[in-house]
């Protein structure tokens, strides 16, 4: 298990793109391997696409889901989300 927390917090664009595709080439290589990665932002997703969503808040998950998820806090952020 590896715990990735803000892994794309202060990167720029390039940088994220380096550890995007290499956090994809793991997943590949590594299909046993689970991956929890902790972020605010959308930008990482766009080079590894999650299973899983859970949206925290508080220290509970108050919503679960998929990429869906996702673009519909991008569009009309976390208030959205009802717990």
């Amino acid at each position: 298990v590896a715990i990735l927390d803000e892994i794309d917090s202060g990167l720029d664009r390039d940088a994220l793109e380096v550890v995007g595709r290499a956090l994809e080439h793991i997943r590949a290589t590594q299909p046993s391997m689970a991956m929890l990665i902790i972020t605010h932002y959308q930008r990482i997703l766009s080079y590894i696409i999650p299973h899983h969503v859970h949206i925290m808040r508080a220290g509970l998950i108050v919503a679960s889901g998929d990429m869906k998820l996702v673009q519909q806090i991008e569009a009309q952020g976390y208030e959205s989300i009802q717990p």
